[in-house]
């Protein structure tokens, strides 16, 4: 059986942007799960940047 497709949805819109949730499977038994989530963050910030989507900077200066 293969592994489940990852999946991403909108959650909201708002002023400030889109915030998204993102599902994916991994085996924990052979990866850290920290590790795993670094990898999907940085790769779904590359795949923005290259499509052009600009980060604005949130007030105060820190993420939501």
């Amino acid at each position: 059986q293969a592994d489940p497709a990852p999946l991403v949805a909108v959650e909201r819109v708002d002023e400030f942007g889109i915030t998204c949730r993102t599902w994916a499977f991994a085996d924990l038994r052979d990866h850290d799960p920290r590790v795993v989530k670094s990898e999907i963050l940085a790769a779904q910030v590359k795949a923005l940047q290259a499509a052009g989507v600009a980060f604005a900077s949130h007030p105060g200066g820190r993420p939501r």
